[in-house]
């Protein structure tokens, strides 16, 4: 299933976490700075600081949660509202 924003029809995220994460985010690291950002549009969904990290990185499982994150804020239309389709 797919959540397809009604202001841009041609654009859907998949309900699916797992797909979302291989397919549809990108996770781009500069520095001490992660970007959550959309490979369908041109979006970014959160920028995250690793300032009080003494590594200045963030783990897997924050990167994983933050990605959860933003998957339930897509669905729930915080990026633009739509719905779901098959």
């Amino acid at each position: 299933m797919w959540f397809q924003l009604n202001n841009n029809p041609e654009i859907e995220y998949s309900t699916n976490f797992d797909f979302f994460v291989k397919n549809q985010i990108a996770v781009v690291k500069s520095g001490r700075n992660y970007n959550f950002h959309s490979r369908l549009e041109v979006k970014t969904f959160r920028r995250v600081s690793a300032i009080l990290r003494q590594n200045h990185e963030l783990s897997n499982n924050e990167i994983n949660s933050i990605t959860k994150e933003i998957h339930g804020e897509i669905l729930s239309g915080k990026f633009g509202h739509g719905i779901i389709v098959k």
